[in-house]
């Protein structure tokens, strides 16, 4: 039996959406995970526009924008956000503000703490705004913003609870799939950090074994000279000496003749 296709599945339209979103989490690029759930936010909920906004932990500085905006004024307005502070941003600031940390509010007009002139690129109407934030992710001994997603109206209207669990869903999504690339980035720097270690140790065994069995501290030299070599993950090592105003080369690794003058 064939898989119905999307147009034949039951669910309602946000469902549906949130189940396609979720079946992105596989990727481990969040830049194509995140431009995929910004627009599944905005089709769920209808709106005009839905941003994802990318945080450092610790850091109230925007890192990355992912938006479904497709006005280039507007776009590049969104995208010129990268590296602006809370207090380049009335409405993340508002948002940051709240205990709670999703906000819908049904006409922005009516929120005086936001700037008019603002008006133009998030919209005179309604908007949605949510914290992306996992228990997985914290600083402080607090879920770490991660970052935050927002999706706007050109005009007021009414925001269903239907409307408010799309948008919940779909940012958690959002939050997973910031937290799964953040700790993968962990693992991969604690891993490449553990075969740093590793390969150290192993070459001062190598010399420690060198040193332990020559007869004379040249062969010492050049092994010295080899492993900082194979380290660095240069073509050449080289062990001098200082006498007075001279250096003397005492040991070397594929080094060329004139290193060793």
């Amino acid at each position: 039996m064939s898989r119905p296709s999307a147009e034949a599945d039951p669910r309602p339209g946000g469902d549906r959406i949130v189940a396609e979103a979720a079946a992105m989490l596989g990727n481990l690029d969040p830049a194509v995970t995140l431009q995929a759930i910004a627009g599944a936010v905005r089709r769920a909920l209808g709106a005009d526009r839905a941003t994802c906004y990318v945080h450092e932990p610790g850091r109230a500085v925007i890192a990355a924008v992912y938006t479904t905006e497709t006005d280039a004024g507007r776009r590049a307005h969104l995208e010129a956000c990268v590296g602006a502070t809370r207090a380049q941003m009335p409405v993340w600031d508002y948002l940051l503000d709240q205990p709670e940390p999703f906000l819908a509010v049904e006409d922005l007009s009516e929120v005086g703490r936001i700037d008019p002139r603002l008006a133009g690129v998030a919209g005179r109407g309604a908007f949605v705004g949510i914290r992306l934030e996992h228990p997985s992710i914290r600083v402080d001994g607090a879920p770490a913003l991660l970052g935050t997603i927002f999706c706007s109206w050109a005009a007021p209207r009414p925001l269903t609870a239907g409307d408010r669990a799309d948008a919940r869903a779909l940012a958690t999504l959002a939050a997973l799939a910031l937290a799964n690339a953040r700790l993968y980035g962990e693992a991969v720097a604690r891993a490449e950090e553990s075969a740093a270690l590793a390969a150290e140790q192993a070459a001062l065994r190598r010399v420690a074994t060198t040193a332990a069995t020559a007869a004379s501290p040249e062969p010492v030299f050049h092994s010295v000279a080899k492993e900082v070599a194979g380290l660095l993950g240069v073509d050449c090592g080289l062990v001098a000496r200082f006498d007075r105003e001279r250096i003397l080369a005492v040991g070397a690794f594929g080094a060329p003749p004139a290193m060793m003058r």
